[in-house]
């Protein structure tokens, strides 16, 4: 496995492609055998539950394979401060691996990677500005990929979603991500669209 070890911290709204980026990068470190952490708030336990709604069961029409149309995915608020702590406590743990494997020590229960994916909507300079920092406190220079999506409906993108994100809110995700590109600090890696992504490319050198 090569020390080398690249950050990516994605750039998307909801519905914008960012599980299925995850999931092409997975098969295609599979040949290779090359090893991927994913940090996503998405996956703390409890933040997300499917419930039965009227709006979904008036979706199903008897038919078993439809069955799980009756259910929606929703979300608990209360619990998103804890997401997305957790997530970057397990960004800190994998890049502190990865220093710690550079200098032949061991981080408990943490195996070195070559690559660490910070998957989460990343919309704003507040969501995004401590994975960059973190990254770079490990001699880790992060690439921002991002999930372009201004041309897509937002409907569209809330039908398609895994986590049933509302409509309003993918629009004011849009805007948000919008601004952010539009206002991007000089001082951070320069953004990529992920479809001129390459898991193959060797990693940024630390600036």
């Amino acid at each position: 496995m090569s020390t080398l070890t690249r950050v990516l911290i994605l750039v998307g709204c909801s519905g914008s492609g960012k599980s299925t980026f995850v999931a092409r990068l997975q098969a295609a470190l599979r040949e290779t055998a090359s090893a991927l952490v994913v940090c996503s708030a998405d996956t703390y336990p409890g933040l997300y539950t499917r419930v039965q709604t009227q709006a979904a069961m008036s979706r199903w029409e008897g038919d078993p394979i439809d069955a799980p149309a009756r259910f929606a995915t929703k979300i608990d608020p209360s619990k998103l401060g804890d997401a997305h702590a957790d997530c970057f406590r397990r960004f800190i743990l994998a890049c502190q691996a990865t220093d710690d494997f550079a200098n032949r020590e061991a981080t408990p229960g943490i195996d070195p990677c070559d690559f660490i994916v910070c998957d989460n909507t990343n919309s704003t300079p507040a969501e995004i500005a401590p994975y960059i920092q973190a990254a770079r406190a490990f001699d880790l220079e992060p690439e921002i990929v991002v999930l372009h999506s201004d041309d897509h409906d937002p409907a569209r993108l809330a039908s398609r979603n895994v986590h049933g994100c509302p409509e309003p809110a993918i629009r004011g995700q849009q805007e948000r991500i919008r601004d952010l590109l539009d206002n991007w600090p000089p001082f951070w890696p320069t953004p990529a669209s992920a479809s001129t992504f390459d898991a193959h490319d060797d990693p940024p050198s630390v600036v």
